[in-house]
């Protein structure tokens, strides 16, 4: 399995992994690059990593960056991961709790959509590919005045998941189709910081709270943005994690 990865910053400072949602690269983290050294990467099926046929698992994924950090000699880290990166971030938790200094859960949850809503989104694609749900993203991803404001990023953003191989979008929507932590995470014994937004249509604050109620060391913070909230107010994100990571 190849990975599509960069990685930036003091050599001497610990690592923060930055994990993306699904549909978009490793580029939505690129506002926060300059608060810390950070390893980006595209999550197996995404940008220019491998894209593997068959469907995936949170647990698989999960495992691509236990492999990453092995291969680039790096014992433990930071984590931040939003939305599909945010169960990844639990499976980690969960089985991985060693290699992690803290994690940072953002606009995710215990166990998000159920089987009938994802398994009309991947037959919907494998018949008409990413088009189809391309133009109602935007609404979901940002608040309205945000997609007034920003143009231009909007469209980025857009751009982003029409780019999506459909092969691997589909492979990610199994993974997060078939996972559910709901009753999984008093065995998530690593300090968490739990982020969402709080128009976040997707993973709603409800969600958001749960996961801090059955964490043991959970905190919760909600900002004013909808789903890609790292990107929608970059600038606040980035404060909310320095004062997480360097308390």
């Amino acid at each position: 399995m190849k990975t599509n990865y960069k990685i930036q910053g003091a050599e001497h400072n610990p690592v923060l992994v930055f994990s993306n949602s699904l549909g978009t690269e490793m580029k939505m983290w690129d506002n926060l690059v300059p608060y810390f050294r950070v390893l980006q990467y595209d999550t197996r099926g995404h940008g220019g990593s491998d894209k593997p046929e068959g469907d995936y698992t949170i647990e698989l994924l999960a495992n691509d960056v236990i492999d990453l950090m092995d291969i680039l000699k790096i014992e433990k880290a930071y984590y931040c991961g939003l939305s599909m990166g945010g169960l990844i971030g639990q499976s980690l938790g969960i089985n991985n709790p060693e290699r992690f200094y803290k994690l940072a859960l953002s606009n995710t949850g215990a166990k998000v959509g159920d089987a009938k809503g994802w398994n009309e989104r991947i037959r919907t694609l494998r018949e008409k590919g990413m088009p189809a749900i391309a133009d109602g993203s935007s609404s979901v991803w940002f608040t309205d005045d945000f997609v007034k404001e920003q143009p231009k990023q909007t469209a980025d953003y857009k751009e982003m998941l029409l780019r999506t191989n459909v092969a691997g979008y589909c492979s990610c929507s199994a993974a997060i189709r078939d996972v559910d932590f709901r009753g999984k995470l008093a065995g998530l014994n690593v300090p968490t910081l739990v982020i969402t937004g709080k128009e976040d249509p997707v993973t709603t604050v409800r969600h958001a709270e749960f996961l801090v109620e059955k964490i043991p060391d959970a905190r919760l913070v909600l900002l004013e943005a909808r789903h890609l909230s790292a990107c929608e107010v970059p600038d606040e994100f980035a404060k909310v994690l320095r004062q997480f990571f360097l308390d």
